[in-house]
């Protein structure tokens, strides 16, 4: 049974003495930190989700939410509805070798993409014909922030370290290094943990599992014929 952000407040002031000057002020965006730091130090399961990015006319770059760490480069779909058909992918230096913008000549069927940081690039941009189709990847999505002391995390099983984390951060406010020190060790401890526990979630096998459910079962390369034939 997971435990509220209320819950995980009555535990860690068991441990800050005296409990009474760790106001909610105080601890409200600890809470949030904590969840930060176990998000982006593991591949957290229920992180792992699908983000879809509208196609728009002409237009050859994206800016992901900043809801979002990343997006595997392992696999991109387009998707009509119906049907779909993969994009390979080209890492930003390659990608800014052979496709020089703005070229106002490139529109067409996207065939290959790229990203750096939460900016994604397309080649050729949309024409008419695929505008408005969805352009879907999966990646890492930052965790749901508490709303009130009733709302509870998203990634399972790691109520435990989210109030040692917020304990150790709490009581070096309060210049208890040694005692904070101790929390953060045993916090580091449980996330090695969790980390060996959950694994990583970002390979291919996840990814094909994705597209064999949406009905992609294998990989076909479009961008190198297509980059022999016009380069």
């Amino acid at each position: 049974m997971s435990l509220t952000r209320g819950q995980m407040k009555t535990l860690l002031k068991l441990a800050v003495v005296p409990s009474s000057i760790i106001t909610d002020a105080v601890l409200d965006p600890l809470f949030e930190l904590a969840q930060l730091e176990i998000a982006q130090d593991v591949s957290v399961p229920e992180l792992w989700k699908t983000c879809n990015v509208t196609l728009v006319l002409n237009q050859w770059e994206y800016t992901m939410d900043s809801a979002w760490f990343d997006v595997s480069s392992r696999l991109a779909l387009v998707i009509d509805g119906v049907n779909s058909y993969e994009l390979d992918f080209f890492p930003w230096e390659r990608f800014d070798r052979h496709f020089k913008y703005p070229n106002a000549d490139s529109s067409g069927q996207p065939k290959v993409w790229t990203k750096l940081g939460r900016t994604l690039r397309i080649h050729p941009k949309p024409s008419s014909d695929y505008a408005t189709l969805v352009w879907q990847m999966r990646g890492y999505h930052r965790p749901t922030a508490f709303a009130s002391d009733s709302s509870t995390t998203d990634m399972v099983d790691t109520e435990s370290i989210i109030i040692d984390l917020v304990v150790s951060k709490a009581i070096m406010n309060l210049e208890q290094y040694e005692m904070a020190g101790r929390f953060e060790t045993r916090a580091k401890r449980k996330l090695d943990a969790y980390r060996s526990r959950v694994g990583d979630l970002s390979g291919e096998d996840v990814d094909m599992e994705h597209a064999e459910s949406i009905g992609l079962g294998h990989r076909s390369s479009v961008a190198e014929p297509w980059l022999r034939e016009t380069h």
